[in-house]
């Protein structure tokens, strides 16, 4: 027996939740010749997770302790939510006041001591959106560090010091190397740390980048694409290789395909896509069922396993698009050239053939082989949906496509109906539209338009997606899958409670909440003039869906097996199915490829979630860094626009014209005491009886734009609704004239003391006091403090 598994058996009988190293080494009686095996067999329990170091030489037992282990999400405020690890189980994220997060900082990945309730704090009222009393802990240890790399604005004080960007970093840093390169006041730079953060010191580092000057115009491209590691030129290598590619198709490389260049195969993307990488033609056959294929480029024939390109394609995961450009997953010789599937060109591709019944809309079969295409046309979703709308001169322009287009959306017709039947969540959340002009100013920021021929499209790849991850399971090999796992019943509670503040019924089976749950609830909201709130509350219900080595279904998609097949020119794991896919297809009897067992996927998985989610972030940011840059040409001008959310401090508006959202604080609202209705969600004018509730149309004036923060801050010069059941001061007039003249003070009082009885609970507006730097520092305090 190990020493380790000695530990193990000592730990079980001790039954305690806390542990010294001294205790674990006395009842092991483990000599001084035993030290270095015991230290070993600590530090493994340590790395397997079962004890957990909270000082030094002491340990907390897994599953014993009241510990919880989780990445920390800071707000900019000062406090932060640990985001539980898939083991923990503890009932939601939990909370941590910022003088409890001791060391730890955004990102980190930590261990929370979960707290009982305050002494003398009182109960947490119940509220609206949210189940229980809310999980607090105090971070205890810090696990591991999540951020060993800092963007920031350097200032020369005194001393110089790099202000992260990110407001969720609470500190600032001390650069060490200042002379490494020409920097001046303002500059952006990329620190990294060499001492941890702390709540003594405040911490140390090296610059290793200069970003950007802060009159550089591509600034915000290079901060995000710096923030979040996407790297934006490709080795020397990669290149190369990528240029040895050929520019045509051989007839050695055509000897293994199937032939398909005589079906009239088209590709339908945007106006401003400019890589290629899945084509579709459909038929209705004879007998009344459809036939389906769904061509995709072949990239794995060009990208070969643990080359120059895949490596550097690992690295990066997904091809990131901002408004005006993108950063491509793969060199553009492959991306734009010879893998992009281009109008009247030969084209490699890996095809998924479905036999799909005519009136389930069931796929009874599916094939799977490589091939050769020859693309008819490179379509537009608008050409498509002019089309389809029977306008004369779009299909006249393609009278030969314009029958296949229609018997195209037949069939997505017939599988969208077959999704819904099954219970698919399916509700269309709006997308920006960033028009610029040829020099890359914004013009305009508009919702974009989705028509049928996107849901054409998607319903396709949808179908080809399942059939090949189906395949997989059916074999039961390994396999790269997109899972989305069921919410968190917690979560689904505070949906119900925030619908119910609607209007809306919402009492799914705790024990076995479907889909369908979810889809009845979007289907009665669609058209109201909340179900665009109500539809991202529950799209904040869902977990994120990630990739995985092991199936457990798509929860929003009804789905038992998912994965993604149609996009290997911009997403790694399309890729690595379609090596995958080739490998188990040519080698029935050794299906799984060498280097792609199950552990190794697991970590592709990972690193491909993660990138995923990186430039999710950076497109995010420079969205709505343009959205800010936009707003600022139009400050003092006024817009019409409509309430879209509200908050303790202040509502957020939609602007009609342009799709942009802004922030109207409760403090610019000048003309009456308004109070936050938490219950019926909504602000009431406690003399007037004005009300802003979502949807509520008003016009509002842009007062200023906050380029650091990109936020927009409006005020409201007119609109705004009248409630019949608001609470009004008629009541309090009438108590006052009956008990005669007061005191202002005995009017004050009276008043706030009619104000508890009468008004619900409420949360008004305060100004906060100066908040603290994690160094001690004040924000509000001069250079010298720094």
């Amino acid at each position: 027996m190990s020493m380790k598994d000695d530990l193990l058996r000592i730990l079980d009988q001790l039954h305690r939740e806390h542990v010294s190293r001294q205790e674990l080494a006395e009842r092991l009686d483990a000599g001084a010749e035993d030290r270095q095996a015991f230290r070993a067999a600590v530090r493994e329990l340590e790395a397997d997770g079962v004890l957990i170091r909270v000082k030094r030489n002491y340990y907390a037992v897994r599953g014993r302790a009241r510990l919880v282990t989780g990445k920390l999400q800071c707000h900019r405020s000062g406090f932060g939510f640990v985001i539980a690890d898939p083991d923990c189980h503890p009932g939601g994220d939990v909370y941590v006041r910022a003088a409890d997060l001791g060391d730890a900082t955004h990102g980190d990945r930590v261990a929370v001591q979960l707290l009982d309730a305050r002494p003398g704090a009182a109960p947490e009222p119940p509220r609206p959106g949210r189940s229980g009393p809310r999980l607090e802990g105090r971070v205890v240890r810090v696990l591991e560090r999540g951020t060993p790399r800092i963007i920031g604005r350097i200032l020369f004080l005194k001393k110089p010091v790099v202000i992260p960007l990110d407001p969720r970093f609470h500190y600032t840093v001390h650069p060490v190397n200042t002379d490494a390169f020409e920097l001046a006041d303002g500059d952006i730079v990329s620190v990294s740390l060499t001492t941890e953060p702390s709540t003594r010191t405040r911490p140390e580092g090296r610059i290793v980048a200069l970003v950007g000057k802060p009159d550089d115009p591509e600034l915000p491209y290079k901060i995000a694409l710096s923030q979040h590691d996407i790297p934006t030129e490709f080795p020397p290598e990669a290149l190369a290789e990528a240029r040895r590619a050929p520019k045509a198709i051989t007839a050695v490389e055509l000897a293994d395909r199937a032939d398909l260049r005589h079906l009239p195969a088209v590709t339908i993307d945007g106006e401003t896509a400019f890589d290629f990488d899945d084509a579709v033609n459909a038929v209705r056959c004879p007998d009344g069922h459809y036939t389906l294929w769904v061509h995709i480029a072949d990239v794995s024939h060009y990208v070969p396993p643990d080359g120059a390109v895949d490596r550097d394609a690992l690295r990066r995961g997904t091809s990131v698009y901002f408004p005006d450009r993108a950063v491509p997953m793969l060199p553009e010789d492959l991306s734009s050239d010879i893998c992009s599937l281009l109008p009247d060109q030969d084209r490699l591709t890996f095809t998924a053939e479905l036999t799909i019944d005519g009136r389930t809309g069931r796929t009874t079969a599916a094939r799977f082989v490589p091939s050769v295409i020859r693309s008819r046309a490179r379509l537009t979703y608008t050409q498509v949906a002019a089309i389809l709308d029977g306008d004369p001169s779009a299909r006249a322009q393609h009278p030969k496509l314009a029958a296949e287009c229609d018997g195209m959306a037949e069939l997505a017709r017939l599988l969208n109906a077959r999704r819904r039947q099954r219970g698919a969540i399916d509700f269309d959340l709006p997308e920006e539209e960033v028009r610029c002009d040829p020099a890359g100013a914004v013009i305009g920021i508009f919702k974009a338009e989705r028509t049928f021929a996107h849901r054409l499209i998607e319903e396709f790849m949808l179908a080809a997606n399942e059939a090949v991850a189906a395949y997989f399971q059916s074999r039961e090999l390994p396999f790269i899958y997109r899972i989305h796992e069921p919410p968190d019943a917690m979560k689904v509670q505070e949906l119900a409670e925030t619908a119910a503040c609607f209007g809306y019924a919402f009492d799914p089976n705790a024990e076995a909440f479907t889909p369908r749950d979810f889809q009845a609830l979007a289907d009665r909201f669609e058209d109201s003039p909340v179900g665009q709130y109500l539809a991202y509350v529950m799209l904040r219900t869902f977990k994120l869906a990630v990739y995985s080595e092991r199936n457990s279904g798509h929860f929003g998609l009804a789905a038992d097996d998912y994965t993604h097949f149609t996009s290997p020119i911009r997403r790694y794991p399309d890729l690595i199915v379609h090596r995958l896919l080739r490998h188990a297809l040519a080698h029935p009897d050794s299906p799984t490829p060498p280097g792609y067992d199950t552990a190794a996927l697991h970590e592709i998985a990972v690193r491909a979630s993660e990138r995923e989610r990186e430039a999710v972030e950076a497109e995010r940011e420079v969205l709505a860094w343009k959205k800010a840059e936009f707003m600022q040409q139009h400050v003092g001008g006024e817009f019409e626009g409509f309430v879209s959310g509200l908050r303790p401090s202040g509502l957020n508006v939609q602007l009609t014209r342009f799709f942009i959202e802004g922030f109207v604080p409760l403090s610019s609202l000048m003309d009456d005491y308004y109070v936050f209705d938490e219950r019926r969600h909504l602000f009431y004018g406690e003399r007037g009886g004005r009300v802003f509730a979502l949807g509520t149309p008003v016009t509002v004036r842009v007062d200023r734009v906050d380029m650091v923060r990109c936020q927009t801050d409006f005020s409201v010069v007119g609109g705004g609704g009248v409630a019949a059941d608001a609470p009004r001061s008629e009541a309090r007039r009438r108590s006052r004239s009956a008990a005669g003249p007061t005191s202002v003070k005995g009017r004050s009082t009276a008043r706030r003391a009619e104000a508890k009885s009468v008004r619900p609970r409420v949360k008004t507006h305060r100004v906060k006091p100066p908040s603290r730097r994690r160094d001690g520092g004040s924000r509000r305090q001069g250079r010298r403090s720094r």
